[in-house]
């Protein structure tokens, strides 16, 4: 068992890795992940934008049991915009879980440093910032 136990005795869910990407494609055979377009940037022609579709990756292990999970989008101004709510469960504190979210159309509405930041059983665990940002024009360009 983990030395690191939280609150009833559960072992302490560890995230290993966030990760940004334009998408994530799951072989059902397999349920190996293959990540497409890692980014740490968005450029932009102005804002308000969109993405098509971000996707983000969170890896967690350590953990036994059942987790209740959020991932929260928050804008530079430090507003959510948005999140996603779910339960993993892991049989043992050796397995991995690599679980993707997706964020369809998924606005920019100002530029900055974003926040992706990852709760467990709603303690913050983990975050990932990314930046949205709008190339300085040419000049003589208006």
């Amino acid at each position: 068992m983990s030395e690191n136990v939280i609150q009833g005795g559960q072992p302490t869910l560890h995230c290993l890795a966030i990760v940004v990407c334009n998408e994530v494609i799951e072989d059902k055979r397999t349920n190996n992940k293959t990540l497409v377009g890692l980014f740490n940037c968005i450029l932009v022609p102005s804002v308000p934008a969109h993405h098509p579709c971000l996707w983000v990756l969170v890896s967690l292990s350590g953990g036994e049991g059942q987790y209740a999970v959020e991932l929260v989008i928050k804008l530079p101004s430090g507003h959510q915009l948005a999140a996603v709510q779910g339960q993993i469960k892991l049989a043992r504190e050796a397995d991995v879980l690599d679980a993707a979210f997706a964020f369809p159309q998924f606005p920019l509405p100002e530029a900055g440093v974003y926040t992706v930041d990852l709760l467990v059983n709603g303690h913050p665990t983990a975050y990932r910032k990314f930046v949205v940002q709008v190339p300085p024009k040419p000049k003589g360009q208006p």
